[in-house]
């Protein structure tokens, strides 16, 4: 008796991971669909793009919101008081290059806008004037 007690238990227990084994697949290819559709999500953000001498810096996120356009969303941080901070964004547009360019002192809110028609995006910072103290590009569109 105890031997078939076992032997239906064991049955009964293979049985059920048999039964089981379906839904645990489908949550682990849930979650791996749910991964792949945020990396193919068309977002970047960036932390922290510098200035060249460090003084102020950049943050923000870019996200793709039909062909050819860009939402971009960033906020500017200046170490420093007293001098200006420049976010720069340089994009192609009909064959052309065209730039965007704001001004901050202190911390900024996070600032918005949305760009059209491009084929190409970089961003990079300044401190204490325009042109000046400018770190390295970084490509959010190529």
């Amino acid at each position: 008796m105890r031997k078939l007690l076992a032997l239906t238990a064991v049955a009964g227990s293979i049985a059920a991971g048999v039964a089981m084994a379906p839904a645990a697949n489908a949550q682990s290819t849930q979650a791996a669909q749910v991964a792949v559709a945020q990396g193919q999500s068309n977002v970047l953000a960036w932390k922290k793009l510098f200035s060249s001498d460090g003084k102020a810096y950049t943050r923000g996120v870019v996200q793709k919101t039909g062909p050819g356009a860009w939402r971009i969303s960033w906020k500017g941080f200046d170490k420093v008081g007293g001098k200006k901070g420049y976010a720069w964004f340089r994009y192609q547009k009909n064959g052309q290059w065209k730039s965007r360019v704001t001004a901050w002192d202190g911390v900024t809110d996070i600032r918005r806008f949305e760009l059209r028609g491009i084929k190409k995006l970089f961003t990079y910072t300044c401190w204490a004037g325009k042109t000046q103290n400018c770190g390295k590009k970084l490509w959010l569109v190529k």
